[in-house]
């Protein structure tokens, strides 16, 4: 089992994603600027390590910063999501960005609506905080807390 936390930065001339498992179970990505396909790969991967870690993980996307995608990270993300949607205890995206927010419900419907979407930085601080200390007490915590 890894050291918790870990986390790792990455940058591309058009923007950037900060990766963190603040806790076992817990994934946290921020993205800023625009999301190029080496920034969704980079994000996949960290999951991915999660899940090869033996995690069943909360994975809680930041987008508040972010400024758009190019075309194919959406079809490569719900793709990637249909085929762990098993693998993962629940998906939560925030963001403010009408184009962001098209792209999230379009892989919430692949995924049955299994995306927890948010656009209320307060309430997605509160379903992060929430899976934090339930991870840290060794308990899962599966979508969003009760308001």
């Amino acid at each position: 089992m890894p050291p918790y936390p870990l986390a790792d930065d990455f940058e591309t001339d058009r923007g950037s994603v900060r990766l963190s498992r603040p806790a076992r179970g817990i994934v946290h990505t921020v993205v800023r600027g625009y999301a190029t396909v080496d920034i969704g790969e980079r994000i996949i991967a960290w999951v991915d390590t999660a899940i090869a870690d033996g995690e069943h993980p909360d994975v809680f996307h930041d987008w508040e910063a972010a400024t758009g995608y190019e075309p194919r990270v959406r079809p490569m993300f719900a793709n990637w999501y249909m085929r762990i949607r098993r693998d993962v205890a629940s998906v939560h995206v925030f963001t403010r960005s009408k184009v962001v927010s098209m792209g999230v419900a379009l892989v919430s419907i692949a995924m049955n609506n299994a995306v927890v979407a948010y656009g209320d930085r307060r309430v997605f601080e509160k379903a992060l905080t929430h899976a934090l200390a339930a991870a840290k007490k060794g308990k899962r915590s599966v979508g969003p807390p009760p308001l």
